[in-house]
């Protein structure tokens, strides 16, 4: 079995003070070995801080393309469907591509010395 590289991850969302609804999402960012493929896996949860995380609901999406920019598309028009108010997840998916397309320059630079 290939195991996928985590290649960034990005996490929006404000702790609250207790007895308050806390809303967490994050984007992470995977590639396959080969690279070949890349996959975006977007989480989201809402619950309340009651000295800990409870979660009372939680969501996930995946989505995958042959390169970064194609999976950027692809989950940004995915999410405007989904929740088209919700900006901060697409923030996150935005920074965490940025963030990937960063880790992938660095290591051809690093197969290049």
């Amino acid at each position: 079995m290939i195991k996928w590289q985590k290649l960034a991850s990005d996490d929006q969302g404000e702790w609250a003070p207790p007895g308050n609804i806390v809303t967490k999402k994050t984007a992470t960012v995977y590639r396959h070995p080969k690279k070949e493929r890349y996959r975006l896996e977007v989480h989201r949860s809402s619950g309340s801080n009651q000295g800990y995380y409870e979660v009372h609901w939680e969501t996930d999406r995946t989505y995958s393309a042959a390169s970064l920019d194609e999976l950027m598309r692809a989950a940004i028009e995915g999410e405007l469907d989904a929740s088209p108010a919700d900006s901060a997840i697409r923030a996150a998916i935005r920074n965490a591509i940025v963030e990937a397309e960063d880790a992938e320059d660095d290591s051809e630079a690093d197969e290049v010395a």
